[in-house]
């Protein structure tokens, strides 16, 4: 994971150290953690993969959100640019009048999904083998305003083409 963030296309991207907390509270095989820009914008990243765990959403963002103090303003379930078969969550959140706007996912190989549901086909895909590529959660937030999540959206897409290579 850390080896893939510093090659995001036109997005510049730094290291960030993670707290040794969020580490143990993630629980990951991997964790990277990454700040992106771009003609002015401001991305974090956070990517985590297990490659043995049998959780379906591990360490899942809405209930660290919410446990942290950030009340869900909006939810949807969009498309990657140029990839209408590949779902992410689109959230914002609010805390003492200030807006996160966050896109997250987690990725087997090719297939995403963000609830439980979605992870049903991307599990059954896998079922009977031996190996399957690791399981990875990718979130990604902004403070700049980006309602339709444009510039997440941006970023997001270059990261799932990153992860399925894994």
């Amino acid at each position: 994971l850390q080896q893939q963030a510093f090659a995001m296309g036109p997005w510049k991207s730094q290291a960030v150290q993670s707290p040794p907390e969020r580490v143990l509270a993630v629980g990951a095989d991997e964790m990277a953690e990454n700040q992106y820009e771009r003609d002015g914008s401001a991305v974090f990243a956070h990517r985590a993969s297990w490659t043995s765990l049998d959780e379906w959403l591990p360490h899942e963002p809405d209930i660290c959100y919410t446990s942290q103090g950030w009340k869900i303003a909006s939810q949807s379930t969009v498309a990657l640019p140029n990839r209408p078969d590949v779902q992410v969550a689109l959230r914002s959140y609010e805390q003492a009048g200030r807006r996160l706007w966050v896109v997250f996912w987690y990725q087997i190989g090719s297939f995403t999904y963000s609830d439980r549901d979605g992870a049903r086909p991307a599990r059954r895909a896998y079922w009977g083998q031996h190996e399957r590529p690791p399981l990875i959660k990718t979130v990604l937030q902004t403070l700049d305003d980006d309602p339709k999540g444009a510039k997440l959206l941006s970023l997001a897409g270059l990261i799932y083409d990153a992860n399925a290579q894994l």
